[in-house]
């Protein structure tokens, strides 16, 4: 499976290991077991974001925050709150499920992160500084991820918008289905 990791460099994903080598810009790229990539110099950024924007805020600074903030960041994919809770918790075990949430929602509201909501009501949410833009492949049996990532979309994208005069925030681009596991597991 290929992968999209940081700084827009392209990655073929190794499962089971983690390994790491410098991309094209020399910055250290790792791979983990669930395919999740962490750039350094990419975290030393979401820290100086997030100081900037509870300072404009007037919101405290915590070392709470940055705990969250870290791994956050390594979970690298679309992760829900209580997984992200189950992760801190095995780390620190002193911070609660509402920080974690509530700290969630702040990182969203600060540009580091996109909360996901899906057809079935379900929310997740994903880093953003350092990935490119992606679009979402989603099964709906086995819930599983895949970004995609397609010029020709990006293009036709911008060709509606441009002629029916339309000024584009954002856009989402999902496609639901089952992916090609499950349907050899139905197949069996």
């Amino acid at each position: 499976m290929v992968s999209y990791g940081l700084i827009g460099a392209r990655v073929e994903a190794l499962k089971g290991r983690r390994t790491s080598r410098l991309d094209k810009n020399g910055y250290r790229v790792y791979n983990e077991d669930e395919n999740q990539f962490q750039n350094e110099a990419v975290m030393k950024k979401e820290e100086k974001v997030l100081d900037k924007y509870l300072r404009e805020h007037s919101r405290k600074h915590s070392s709470q925050r940055l705990s969250i903030l870290k791994i956050f960041t390594e979970s690298g994919k679309h992760i829900t709150a209580d997984d992200l809770y189950r992760k801190v918790r095995k780390k620190y075990r002193n911070i609660g499920y509402v920080t974690v949430y509530r700290t969630l929602h702040l990182f969203c509201e600060a540009g580091l992160g996109k909360e996901l909501r899906f057809e079935d009501g379900s929310k997740r949410y994903e880093p953003q500084l350092g990935f490119e833009h992606h679009d979402h492949l989603i099964c709906r049996k086995c819930r599983k991820f895949i970004e995609v990532k397609d010029d020709r979309i990006e293009k036709l994208q911008d060709e509606l918008c441009r002629v029916y005069g339309f000024d584009e925030d954002y856009h989402r681009f999902e496609i639901y289905g089952t992916c090609m596991e499950c349907r050899k597991r139905e197949a069996k």
